[in-house]
């Protein structure tokens, strides 16, 4: 017995080798990706993930069985992410398509599962009086993102109804169920409901508009404010557009008197407060003029837009025309003070406020005609009333800050006044820290919806591993594992995992991507094989791990030779007794025999994996480190004739 426990002892004397370990780098990858939905077929589509970190790119693509409707591209459709980041509504073409196919089914996309589910099956109103104001969202998130609430009609030209739709239980209930025309949606967090603007013609021969407040989910009316107006023709129709909720919902924004077809309208933009029951107007452009004879017959005419930059800032930019000339200014409203400042001598639109830093990005330009001239986004900070300008960036549409605040992502859809209505043609994603651009061509992509930012897919990853000279299922198959994901030699993450009786494992949450991923435990040496995490869930064989790192520090040597030459002979309990030694977890008797050899076994195995290097780096060292130099040989034999001795003495 003990000469073959001396043989296996020798065996692994002469594989012995001295490697250095080095320290692994880590890499700062985005948690977030950026959400694109494009056409591959009639039939079919895909969502593209795009990645930013550290080349701009496509990092995986999901196929969808869905197409892209006719508004898909167009931007005056906003399809928001909801709050999570998680659901993206899709507006996609009835099955059962009616009146010229204006039809359109309303159908949410998990961002996280793939699936898709659809939640409503008529005419969503996304275009009406879109135009007027960009910032006019047809559909709206509560700030939870529990409720999704937008406005359609079942029939074309029929009466809008205000939908919403809750997440967790999976409904859908109309609140207005009347006559009545709804058109936008605004949800506000109090007084705890769903704005919209309403046109009742019920009434012949005068039509009313007014603002109403329904509670959700019960549909009752909890604000309302009707307007009347100085015309003299009241029947004409003059519909609310473009409501706007302040960050805490208590005010609402919107523009009075939206009718392309008659342009003398007074249009002005007004503030309702509904928990306090009050509405104000704050611009003051177009109101007194009307009723005034226009020089040389020309009419008056003016296009707004708004953004709410904190509760108590409310960002209103117009462009009004007067005989062929175009007024630019962009201004901040203060509802606390209702002070005016006027911030920009140019049309400004599309904030987007950076929710790290509160930069601001926007769209700016000024206007002949209404028509944009020299159109740029600027990145800038406000304070105290004050906008400066950082950085002056190529004109593009789709504005999106990254989660984290890093990054400016926006679309780039060609040159003209319509540039924004127009295809996609590539994606910029511009760097704050290094004030860099990547740009990722989309040219070869069909009718491309951008979507905004979400959350890098996660992937749960199942593994295999096998132990030599321990038979499963067993205890003995129970030890616990660490576990690195690498990325061209640098460290993603790390993470631990412990097997169950028959070897596996499983790690939850890891990014999407193809990665190194290094596995040990500690009585062995690391391996790093290459994965694809392409799914939600992954399993993978690690295979077999060559054993004897008594030590735990990936590299097999005289120092672990030591540890084993020092518990030779011992059992579990008994002196001397070393655990690290137990390579198969028998280590008396014929175990300590089968744990030498799997020990002198391991020789023959790469060692030192580490993820400062890249995977076709790591490999053996040269010849020229060998540990077989007659001194450490010596020290090996004097180590091994010690132990010897000590157990022929008792």
């Amino acid at each position: 017995m003990r000469n073959e426990k001396c043989v296996a002892l020798a065996i692994a004397i002469v594989f012995l080798l001295v490697v250095t370990s080095a320290t692994a780098a880590v890499q700062s990858q985005s948690a977030f990706n950026y959400l694109l939905v494009t056409n591959t077929s009639d039939t079919e589509a895909e969502a593209l993930f795009i990645d930013v970190y550290p080349t701009a790119g496509v990092m995986m693509a999901t196929p969808l069985p869905l197409v892209l409707g006719h508004l898909a591209p167009d931007d005056s459709y906003h399809a928001p992410l909801s709050p999570d980041r998680r659901w993206l509504p899709l507006l996609l073409p009835s099955a059962t398509p009616v009146e010229n196919d204006y039809a359109s089914t309303l159908t949410l996309y998990d961002v996280h599962t793939g699936a898709l589910r659809q939640i409503y099956d008529g005419i969503p109103e996304t275009t009406a009086l879109t135009h007027y104001a960009l910032s006019t969202q047809p559909i709206t998130w509560s700030d939870d993102g529990q409720w999704l609430a937008w406005v359609g009609s079942a029939t074309l030209g029929g009466p809008g109804d205000v939908f919403v739709h809750t997440v967790i239980a999976d409904s859908t209930a109309n609140l207005t169920a009347d006559a009545a025309d709804q058109s936008n949606a605004a949800w506000l967090s109090s007084p705890g409901g769903v704005a919209t603007s309403v046109l009742d013609c019920q009434v012949d021969p005068n039509c009313v508009s007014s603002i109403k407040v329904y509670n959700v989910p019960n549909g009752s009316v909890i604000f309302a404010h009707g307007f009347a107006y100085p015309m003299d023709n009241p029947v004409y129709p003059w519909p609310i557009c473009a409501l706007a909720d302040s960050p805490d919902g208590q005010r609402l924004s919107f523009i009075m008197m939206c009718s392309g077809a008659f342009p003398e309208a007074p249009q002005e933009v007004y503030m309702a407060r509904p928990s306090a029951g009050s509405v104000e107007r704050i611009t003051n452009i177009t109101f007194p003029l009307f009723g005034i004879p226009r020089p040389g017959g020309a009419s008056l005419d003016t296009d707004y837009e708004m953004f709410w930059f904190d509760n108590d800032s409310l960002f209103v930019s117009a462009t009004n025309f007067v005989t062929g000339a175009d007024g630019n200014q962009t201004m901040v409203y203060h509802p606390s003070n209702g002070t005016t400042t006027a911030i920009s001598d140019l049309m400004t639109d599309r904030w987007v406020k950076n929710p790290v830093t509160g930069q601001l990005a926007y769209r700016a330009y000024e206007t002949v005609d209404f028509v944009p001239l020299n159109p740029a986004i600027h990145v800038a900070t406000f304070a105290n009333d004050v906008l400066m300008i950082e950085a002056v960036l190529p004109d593009g549409c789709d504005l999106a800050w990254s989660p984290d605040g890093a990054t400016l992502a926006y679309t780039l859809r060609g040159i003209g006044s319509d540039a924004c209505v127009r295809d996609v043609t590539s994606l910029a994603f511009y760097d704050v820290a290094s004030e860099t651009t990547q740009y990722v061509d989309m040219t070869g992509y069909d009718n491309v919806l951008p979507a905004g930012w979400v959350d890098r897919p996660r992937t749960d990853l199942t593994g295999h591993i096998t132990l030599p000279g321990r038979t499963p299922p067993s205890s003995a198959y129970v030890v616990d594992l660490a576990i690195k994901l690498g990325d061209g030699g640098m460290l993603v993450s790390e993470h631990s995992a412990t097997t169950d009786v028959n070897g596996y494992f499983t790690v939850q949450d890891l990014p999407h991507g193809v990665f190194d991923i290094w596995l040990k435990q500690n009585q062995s040496l690391a391996v790093m094989p290459s994965v694809s995490l392409d799914a939600p869930s992954v399993s993978v064989d690690f295979g077999t791990l060559a054993m004897g790192d008594a030590n735990d520090s990936n590299n097999i040597n005289i120092a672990d030779f030591s540890i084993l030459a020092a518990a030779f002979g011992t059992s579990n309990g008994q002196p001397g007794y070393d655990p690290r030694a137990d390579f198969n977890d028998r280590l008396e008797e014929n175990g300590f025999r089968i744990g030498g050899r799997i020990f002198a076994s391991s020789y023959s195995q790469p060692d030192g994996l580490d993820l400062s290097r890249s995977a076709a780096q790591l490999r053996r060292q040269p010849p020229s480190r060998l540990v077989s130099s007659r001194r450490e040989l010596k020290n090996i034999r004097h180590i091994w004739d010690r132990q010897h001795l000590r157990r022929q003495q008792r």
